[in-house]
């Protein structure tokens, strides 16, 4: 007995692409960016290159000095940085996977990887000094400032685990 099968197309962007499931949804990436082009896009990625370069100048070796408002302020910035990075990755990766099979497509992902890994490599030393602070240097730091306190829970990361959760939150709440 031969079966006669259909190959299933996934890339939802080729003209008439159709499958055994229909057509298949193409995601509007416009609340990301508009396009490759995008006047925002090149604005994220020049914020990003010096964004990464100011944070590491001003940070780097210098976490342990840092006071509550310090430390806060320094993982506000850490966090957009985070934020950006993570949008110009998202409009390239799901445009990239709306078809996979466009040569321009993946080197338009590949270039933000590499402009994002480029960017954001300075920023290593920030982890690592987080979570080489003292768990008393940090209940103190936490004492009287909630929103460092959560913040920072998050950031911590396995950090906030050797501390246990409940002494974060009952520092924070002293």
């Amino acid at each position: 007995m031969t079966r006669n099968l259909t190959p299933l197309t996934y890339d939802t962007a080729e003209a008439g692409a159709k499958s055994i499931l229909g057509t298949l949804p193409e995601w509007d990436l416009s609340d990301l960016y508009t396009g490759e082009d995008a006047p925002e896009l090149a604005r994220d990625l020049k914020w990003l290159e010096g964004e990464c370069a100011g944070f590491a100048t001003d940070y780097e070796g210098k976490l342990d000095k840092l006071d509550a408002t310090g430390l806060l302020e320094c993982v506000l910035r850490n966090e957009k940085i985070s934020s950006i990075a993570g949008r110009v990755m998202s409009y390239a990766g799901l445009r990239y996977y709306q078809q996979t099979t466009d040569a321009d497509r993946a080197k338009f992902m590949s270039d933000m990887q590499e402009q994002i890994t480029n960017f954001t490599t300075p920023l290593v030393f920030f982890t690592l000094e987080l979570n080489r602070l003292e768990d008393d240097h940090l209940a103190g730091l936490f004492a009287g400032n909630t929103e460092m306190a959560m913040r920072l829970r998050i950031a911590l990361g396995e950090k906030s685990c050797h501390m246990g959760i409940d002494e974060l939150y009952v520092s924070a709440y002293r």
